[in-house]
């Protein structure tokens, strides 16, 4: 669904656009619950600068939610030196139920003063998600392979927003990133709300986790469940043993390890629980115990994987982003879940798929070899 336009020359510089509203599936139609993605070129064809262009959405109320609900609007495109071509995305995620329809989003640009660059409109077609009106997946070999039961996929999602002691440049959790989190995986169509328990800032004290932990989580799981553990926020190194500890509400880089998550403690423990499978995913920037910053492609003195075993009676695969790693989606580690890790498009994502669409993004380990069952798992429909 791709547009284009351009200011007119003059005075002011002559910036030059195109945009484009991609889906998940790339079908061309906004189904309940999938990614969209609106992508921005814009070139400065002018002989000045542009000293700051930005981008707002408007029209239909179900397209503009969708935007800005993941998305601060309007959104600035940068300063555009004379011939220099910029591509931005709007990044956004339809409501799980839609109505069938025809919407319209109307894409504008404006300079930095107000004078307005030009406009693009958009019409696609809204239709709610098949998988979630009850139609039958096309798939029935990957159906036998799916956990069962009512509680076959479980989330355990903990972001620290805020601390109790805050102290400078602490990691915090991007604001929205753990709704974001939630609603990508209950838009998988496997991840029920009643089974994804959120703990946050001052809920998420060392005893709020270990209680969700050891309590709701192994009441709703069973031998088939895969469970997702997802955690956001700062780690810190022990200086004499390299060991990785997860800092919450009440801790502190210079804490001492009993008011700190060992994270060698928590991979055993899940891989005690004896369910089918389990995603630990961390975004967790990592310092050390005296503050001083350390990167963590320096591997060797950093213990992020002393915890997991190929004994393990549960599987625990982890995901670690990449230091450095932006994330200009707050669900960045997450976002194949959406479509677009369906590398077949077999309207599938298994566990080696999703695995595959966020290595970019993270550091994996599998212990698992290519072989396994385990992988052909499905973590969306």
């Amino acid at each position: 669904m791709p547009s284009s336009s351009s200011s007119a020359p003059g005075n002011r510089p002559f910036l030059t656009f195109r945009t484009m509203l991609k889906d998940g599936n790339d079908n061309l139609i906004l189904e309940g619950g999938e990614a969209i993605v609106l992508t921005i070129e814009a070139t400065n064809l002018g002989s000045t600068t542009v000293n700051t262009a930005t981008a707002n959405v408007s029209g239909h109320e179900t397209l503009v939610e969708a935007f800005s609900h993941m998305t601060s609007l309007p959104i600035s495109l940068g300063t555009f030196q004379p011939g220099e071509t910029r591509t931005t995305e709007i990044r956004g995620r339809m409501p799980v139920n839609v109505t069938a329809q025809k919407a319209e989003v109307v894409i504008v640009l404006q300079l930095k003063d107000g004078t307005s660059i030009g406009s693009h409109r958009i019409v696609a077609p809204l239709q709610p998600n098949v998988r979630e009106s009850g139609a039958q997946p096309s798939r029935p070999r990957m159906q036998q392979d799916k956990p069962r039961g009512k509680n076959a996929y479980v989330a355990m999602l903990v972001g620290l927003d805020t601390y109790q002691d805050a102290w400078p440049e602490a990691y915090r959790t991007p604001e929205g990133l753990l709704m974001t989190v939630r609603e990508t995986l209950q838009s998988t169509g496997l991840f029920p709300n009643q089974n994804i328990r959120v703990l946050q800032g001052s809920s998420a004290e060392k005893g709020d986790i270990s209680k969700t932990l050891l309590k709701w989580v192994r009441q709703r799981i069973g031998k088939e469940s895969v469970l997702v553990v997802y955690f956001s926020g700062q780690a810190v190194q022990d200086r004499e043993n390299g060991e990785v500890y997860l800092i919450p509400y009440e801790g502190a880089p210079d804490a001492s390890s009993k008011q700190l998550i060992s994270l060698r403690t928590l991979q055993r423990l899940l891989g005690k629980l004896e369910n089918r499978l389990t995603l630990l995913i961390l975004d967790t920037p990592i310092i050390k115990q005296a503050g001083q910053e350390t990167s963590a492609d320096t591997s060797s003195p950093v213990h992020w994987n002393s915890g997991l075993s190929k004994q393990d009676a549960t599987p625990v695969i982890q995901l670690r982003r990449r230091p450095g790693q932006e994330m200009d989606n707050p669900a960045n580690m997450l976002s194949g879940l959406s479509g677009n890790a369906d590398g077949n498009k077999d309207e599938t994502i298994t566990v080696a798929e999703f695995l595959e669409s966020a290595s970019a993004s993270s550091r994996i380990t599998r212990l698992l070899p290519d072989s396994s069952p385990l992988l052909n798992l499905p973590l969306a429909r």
